[in-house]
């Protein structure tokens, strides 16, 4: 019981949390125009998922690999992307609940980026301008590889975003 539980309160947050993300808009893609960097930080994995073999190492190399190879500057150091207002953070949250032989699994990819608030200019704070997330049930033979390619794919969307608002 407590699975479906916990369960029914992922496939709700997720779904309640559409409104509450950037998404992939016109407006939240103008937003992408211009950045000169990206820092990516893939989140601690749920010990679930990383005992069925995802590994944050793997999914960091993953994603990082796919932007280098559309040409993106990729920051090394948080550091770097806090010190820029042309730079954004890719941020990958993977979050599940399992039974005996399933997964449900969210994904979240999403750009975080510093701001300013326009009523005061001095007020400067980090927004998730970029968002893509979804939430999938996964039978556990397949957990590992289907993670790590719905990632890349939620990446993929990332930057699609990115490059049709930085097109040269």
């Amino acid at each position: 019981m407590k699975n479906k539980s916990s369960l029914l309160v992922l496939l709700t947050l997720s779904v309640a949390g559409q409104s509450m993300f950037g998404s992939d808009l016109a407006n939240t893609r103008a937003t992408l125009r211009g950045l000169k960097g990206i820092y990516v930080a893939v989140e601690e994995l749920d010990s679930d998922v990383e005992a069925e073999g995802v590994n944050r190492e793997q999914l960091q190399s993953d994603v990082e690999r796919r932007l280098r190879n559309s040409g993106i500057t990729l920051l090394k150091e948080q550091n770097e992307y806090l010190s820029s207002m042309q730079s954004g953070l890719l941020y990958i949250n993977v979050n599940s609940v399992k039974n005996d032989t399933s997964m449900a699994i969210c994904i979240e990819v999403s750009l975080k980026q510093r701001v300013l608030l326009e009523r005061d200019l001095s007020i400067k704070t980090l927004a998730t301008t970029w968002s893509s997330d979804e939430v999938t049930l996964e039978a556990a033979p397949r957990i590992s590889s289907d993670v790590r390619n719905l990632v890349l794919e939620h990446v993929d969307k990332f930057l699609d975003a990115y490059l049709s608002a930085n097109r040269k």
